[in-house]
């Protein structure tokens, strides 16, 4: 008896520290994904239009944590929304949050392109678009209910309603197309990270040695240290900009030692690969100097 007992312990024990080794076996370093695939709807003089965006900072995953199949990312932070944007005077505006989306399971089986939108005077209108997946009504009620009906978002006061689908059903029956899309990203192009409430100290707060690791390692993802350039480093001294270029300069030289004490004869293909990365990475130093003293 106390054989099986001591068994179970073992093995809850051995869970707790699997656990805790998955959980935690995620890089520091953050990635930013912002994406707009989805409807896009114009005013009559396409001076302004509507978009939903997602809005996601993560981590990935490291050495266990990425098996069997490549692991999870770690979410830090998730926004789902409808936006405007008003061209000429060049204004993002958050219309309403729509997280829901993603904090409830039912909602797994959305994606940007099944929200149709139209924008009609001052309302813009939504509908949810029945996922292709066969759904269990009596397991999922709201999510049945929420996708039947058609919404209504008040531009200037942003208050949402509940419409008859009858009467605008016919508003979602056009074609925005791929083009209208792509001129949109066009002008959203342009924006600053703190203009989608992206901001790197609230949202996920870290030290200044970690966002010089940033940019000295190449870490996180471009949109990344586009951010840190953006918020964080107008805020770095001179010794602290010089700091950065000293720390690039020596992982130069890891790199240079990389691919140099490789036989080109005994082992050209990993010799050649690791070169690539070392040119690379003088391009980018280049690119990095530049930005932190303004050259």
């Amino acid at each position: 008896m106390k054989a099986l007992e001591k068994n179970r312990f073992i093995k809850v024990i051995i869970g707790i520290i699997l656990v805790f080794l998955i959980s935690s076996c995620h890089s520091e370093y953050l990635n930013i994904e912002i994406k707009t695939d989805g409807s896009v709807a114009w005013n009559k003089d396409s001076s302004a239009f509507a978009f939903i965006a997602k809005i996601n900072l993560f981590r990935m995953p490291t050495g266990i944590a990425r098996f069997p199949d490549g692991g999870k990312i770690k979410k830090e932070y998730l926004d789902f929304s409808l936006y405007h944007f008003d061209i000429k005077h060049k204004k993002l505006t958050r219309l309403v949050r729509l997280n829901e989306f993603y904090s409830v399971s039912s909602y797994r089986w959305l994606s940007l392109s099944q929200v149709k939108l139209n924008l009609h005077d001052s309302l813009l209108f939504y509908k949810l678009k029945k996922p292709y997946l066969k759904i269990d009504e009596k397991k999922h009620p709201d999510f049945m209910k929420d996708i039947s009906r058609t919404y209504s978002i008040n531009l200037f006061t942003h208050q949402k309603s509940i419409v008859d689908t009858t009467v605008y059903q016919h508003l979602f029956d056009g074609n925005q197309g791929k083009l209208r899309l792509a001129t949109a990203k066009t002008y959203l192009s342009g924006l600053k990270y703190s203009d989608w409430g992206i901001s790197l100290k609230e949202l996920y707060p870290q030290t200044k040695e970690t966002y010089s690791g940033y940019i000295v390692m190449k870490e996180g993802n471009d949109k990344m240290r586009q951010a840190i350039f953006e918020q964080i480093v107008p805020e770095f001294s001179m010794k602290e900009r010089e700091k950065i270029l000293k720390r690039m300069q020596k992982q130069k030289a890891v790199l240079f030692d990389d691919y140099n004490t490789l036989d080109a004869k005994k082992d050209p293909y990993r010799r050649s690969r690791r070169k690539e990365k070392y040119d690379d990475y003088i391009t980018y130093m280049n690119k990095i100097e530049k930005k932190l003293f303004n050259r």
